[in-house]
């Protein structure tokens, strides 16, 4: 018989790690156009530019209808999508913070729950999601002016939410207790005097 896999972790127990400096926006390009924009999609996901910033999430999806694109909302793809807003592209007005759901080792894509557990607390905060899953870790993006309250809703219900600046890569180590001191080594000049 196959070893038993080890029980998968409560959904609490999965760490979040929120991306203070990932202000990000949502693109639309129509579909039909889609061809317009080919080079500069190409330069967002796979051919950046060498001064273009580091990206705190970029994602595609494509539909029947539409392509969806998240990216920084600072970055040059949301000038070329106002400027081209005749050709089928749009902005959403609406700035959003990422979360990854899971450590630095990522979550399992086996895990059960885990969309639940995070879309649970912040339905109740009335916060609205976007959700976007990737091999190794979960991004929730929450609306950047409900950053506080989303934070609060989940430690409300028990995570742990650490801060991170877009461009750490990681958060920063968890801050650790200062060293015991030692105690201060007799003077010398106290023991001659004794």
């Amino acid at each position: 018989a196959p070893p038993a896999s080890p029980a998968p972790a409560p959904p609490r127990a999965i760490p979040l790690l929120l991306y203070e400096d990932g202000a990000t926006r949502v693109y639309r390009i129509d579909r039909r156009r889609r061809q317009e924009h080919t080079s500069a999609l190409l330069r967002l996901l796979f051919l950046p530019a060498a001064d273009d910033e580091p990206q705190p999430i970029a994602c595609l999806v494509e539909t029947p209808e539409e392509l969806s694109v998240m990216c920084g909302a600072d970055s040059w793809f949301g000038a070329h999508c106002e400027a081209h807003v005749g050709d089928g592209a749009q902005s959403s007005s609406q700035l959003w913070l990422p979360i990854r759901v899971g450590g630095a080792d990522g979550i399992g894509l086996d895990e059960v729950g885990v969309i639940a557990a995070m879309a649970t607390p912040l339905a109740q905060a009335s916060v609205p999601v976007l959700y976007v899953s990737a091999f190794s870790n979960d991004y929730v993006l929450v609306p950047a002016a409900l950053t506080d309250v989303s934070v609060d809703a989940f430690e409300k219900q028990g995570f742990v939410v650490r801060r991170s600046a877009a461009d750490d890569g990681d958060a920063p180590a968890p801050e650790s207790a200062p060293p015991a001191e030692e105690p201060p080594a007799p003077d010398a000049e106290a023991d001659a005097s004794s």
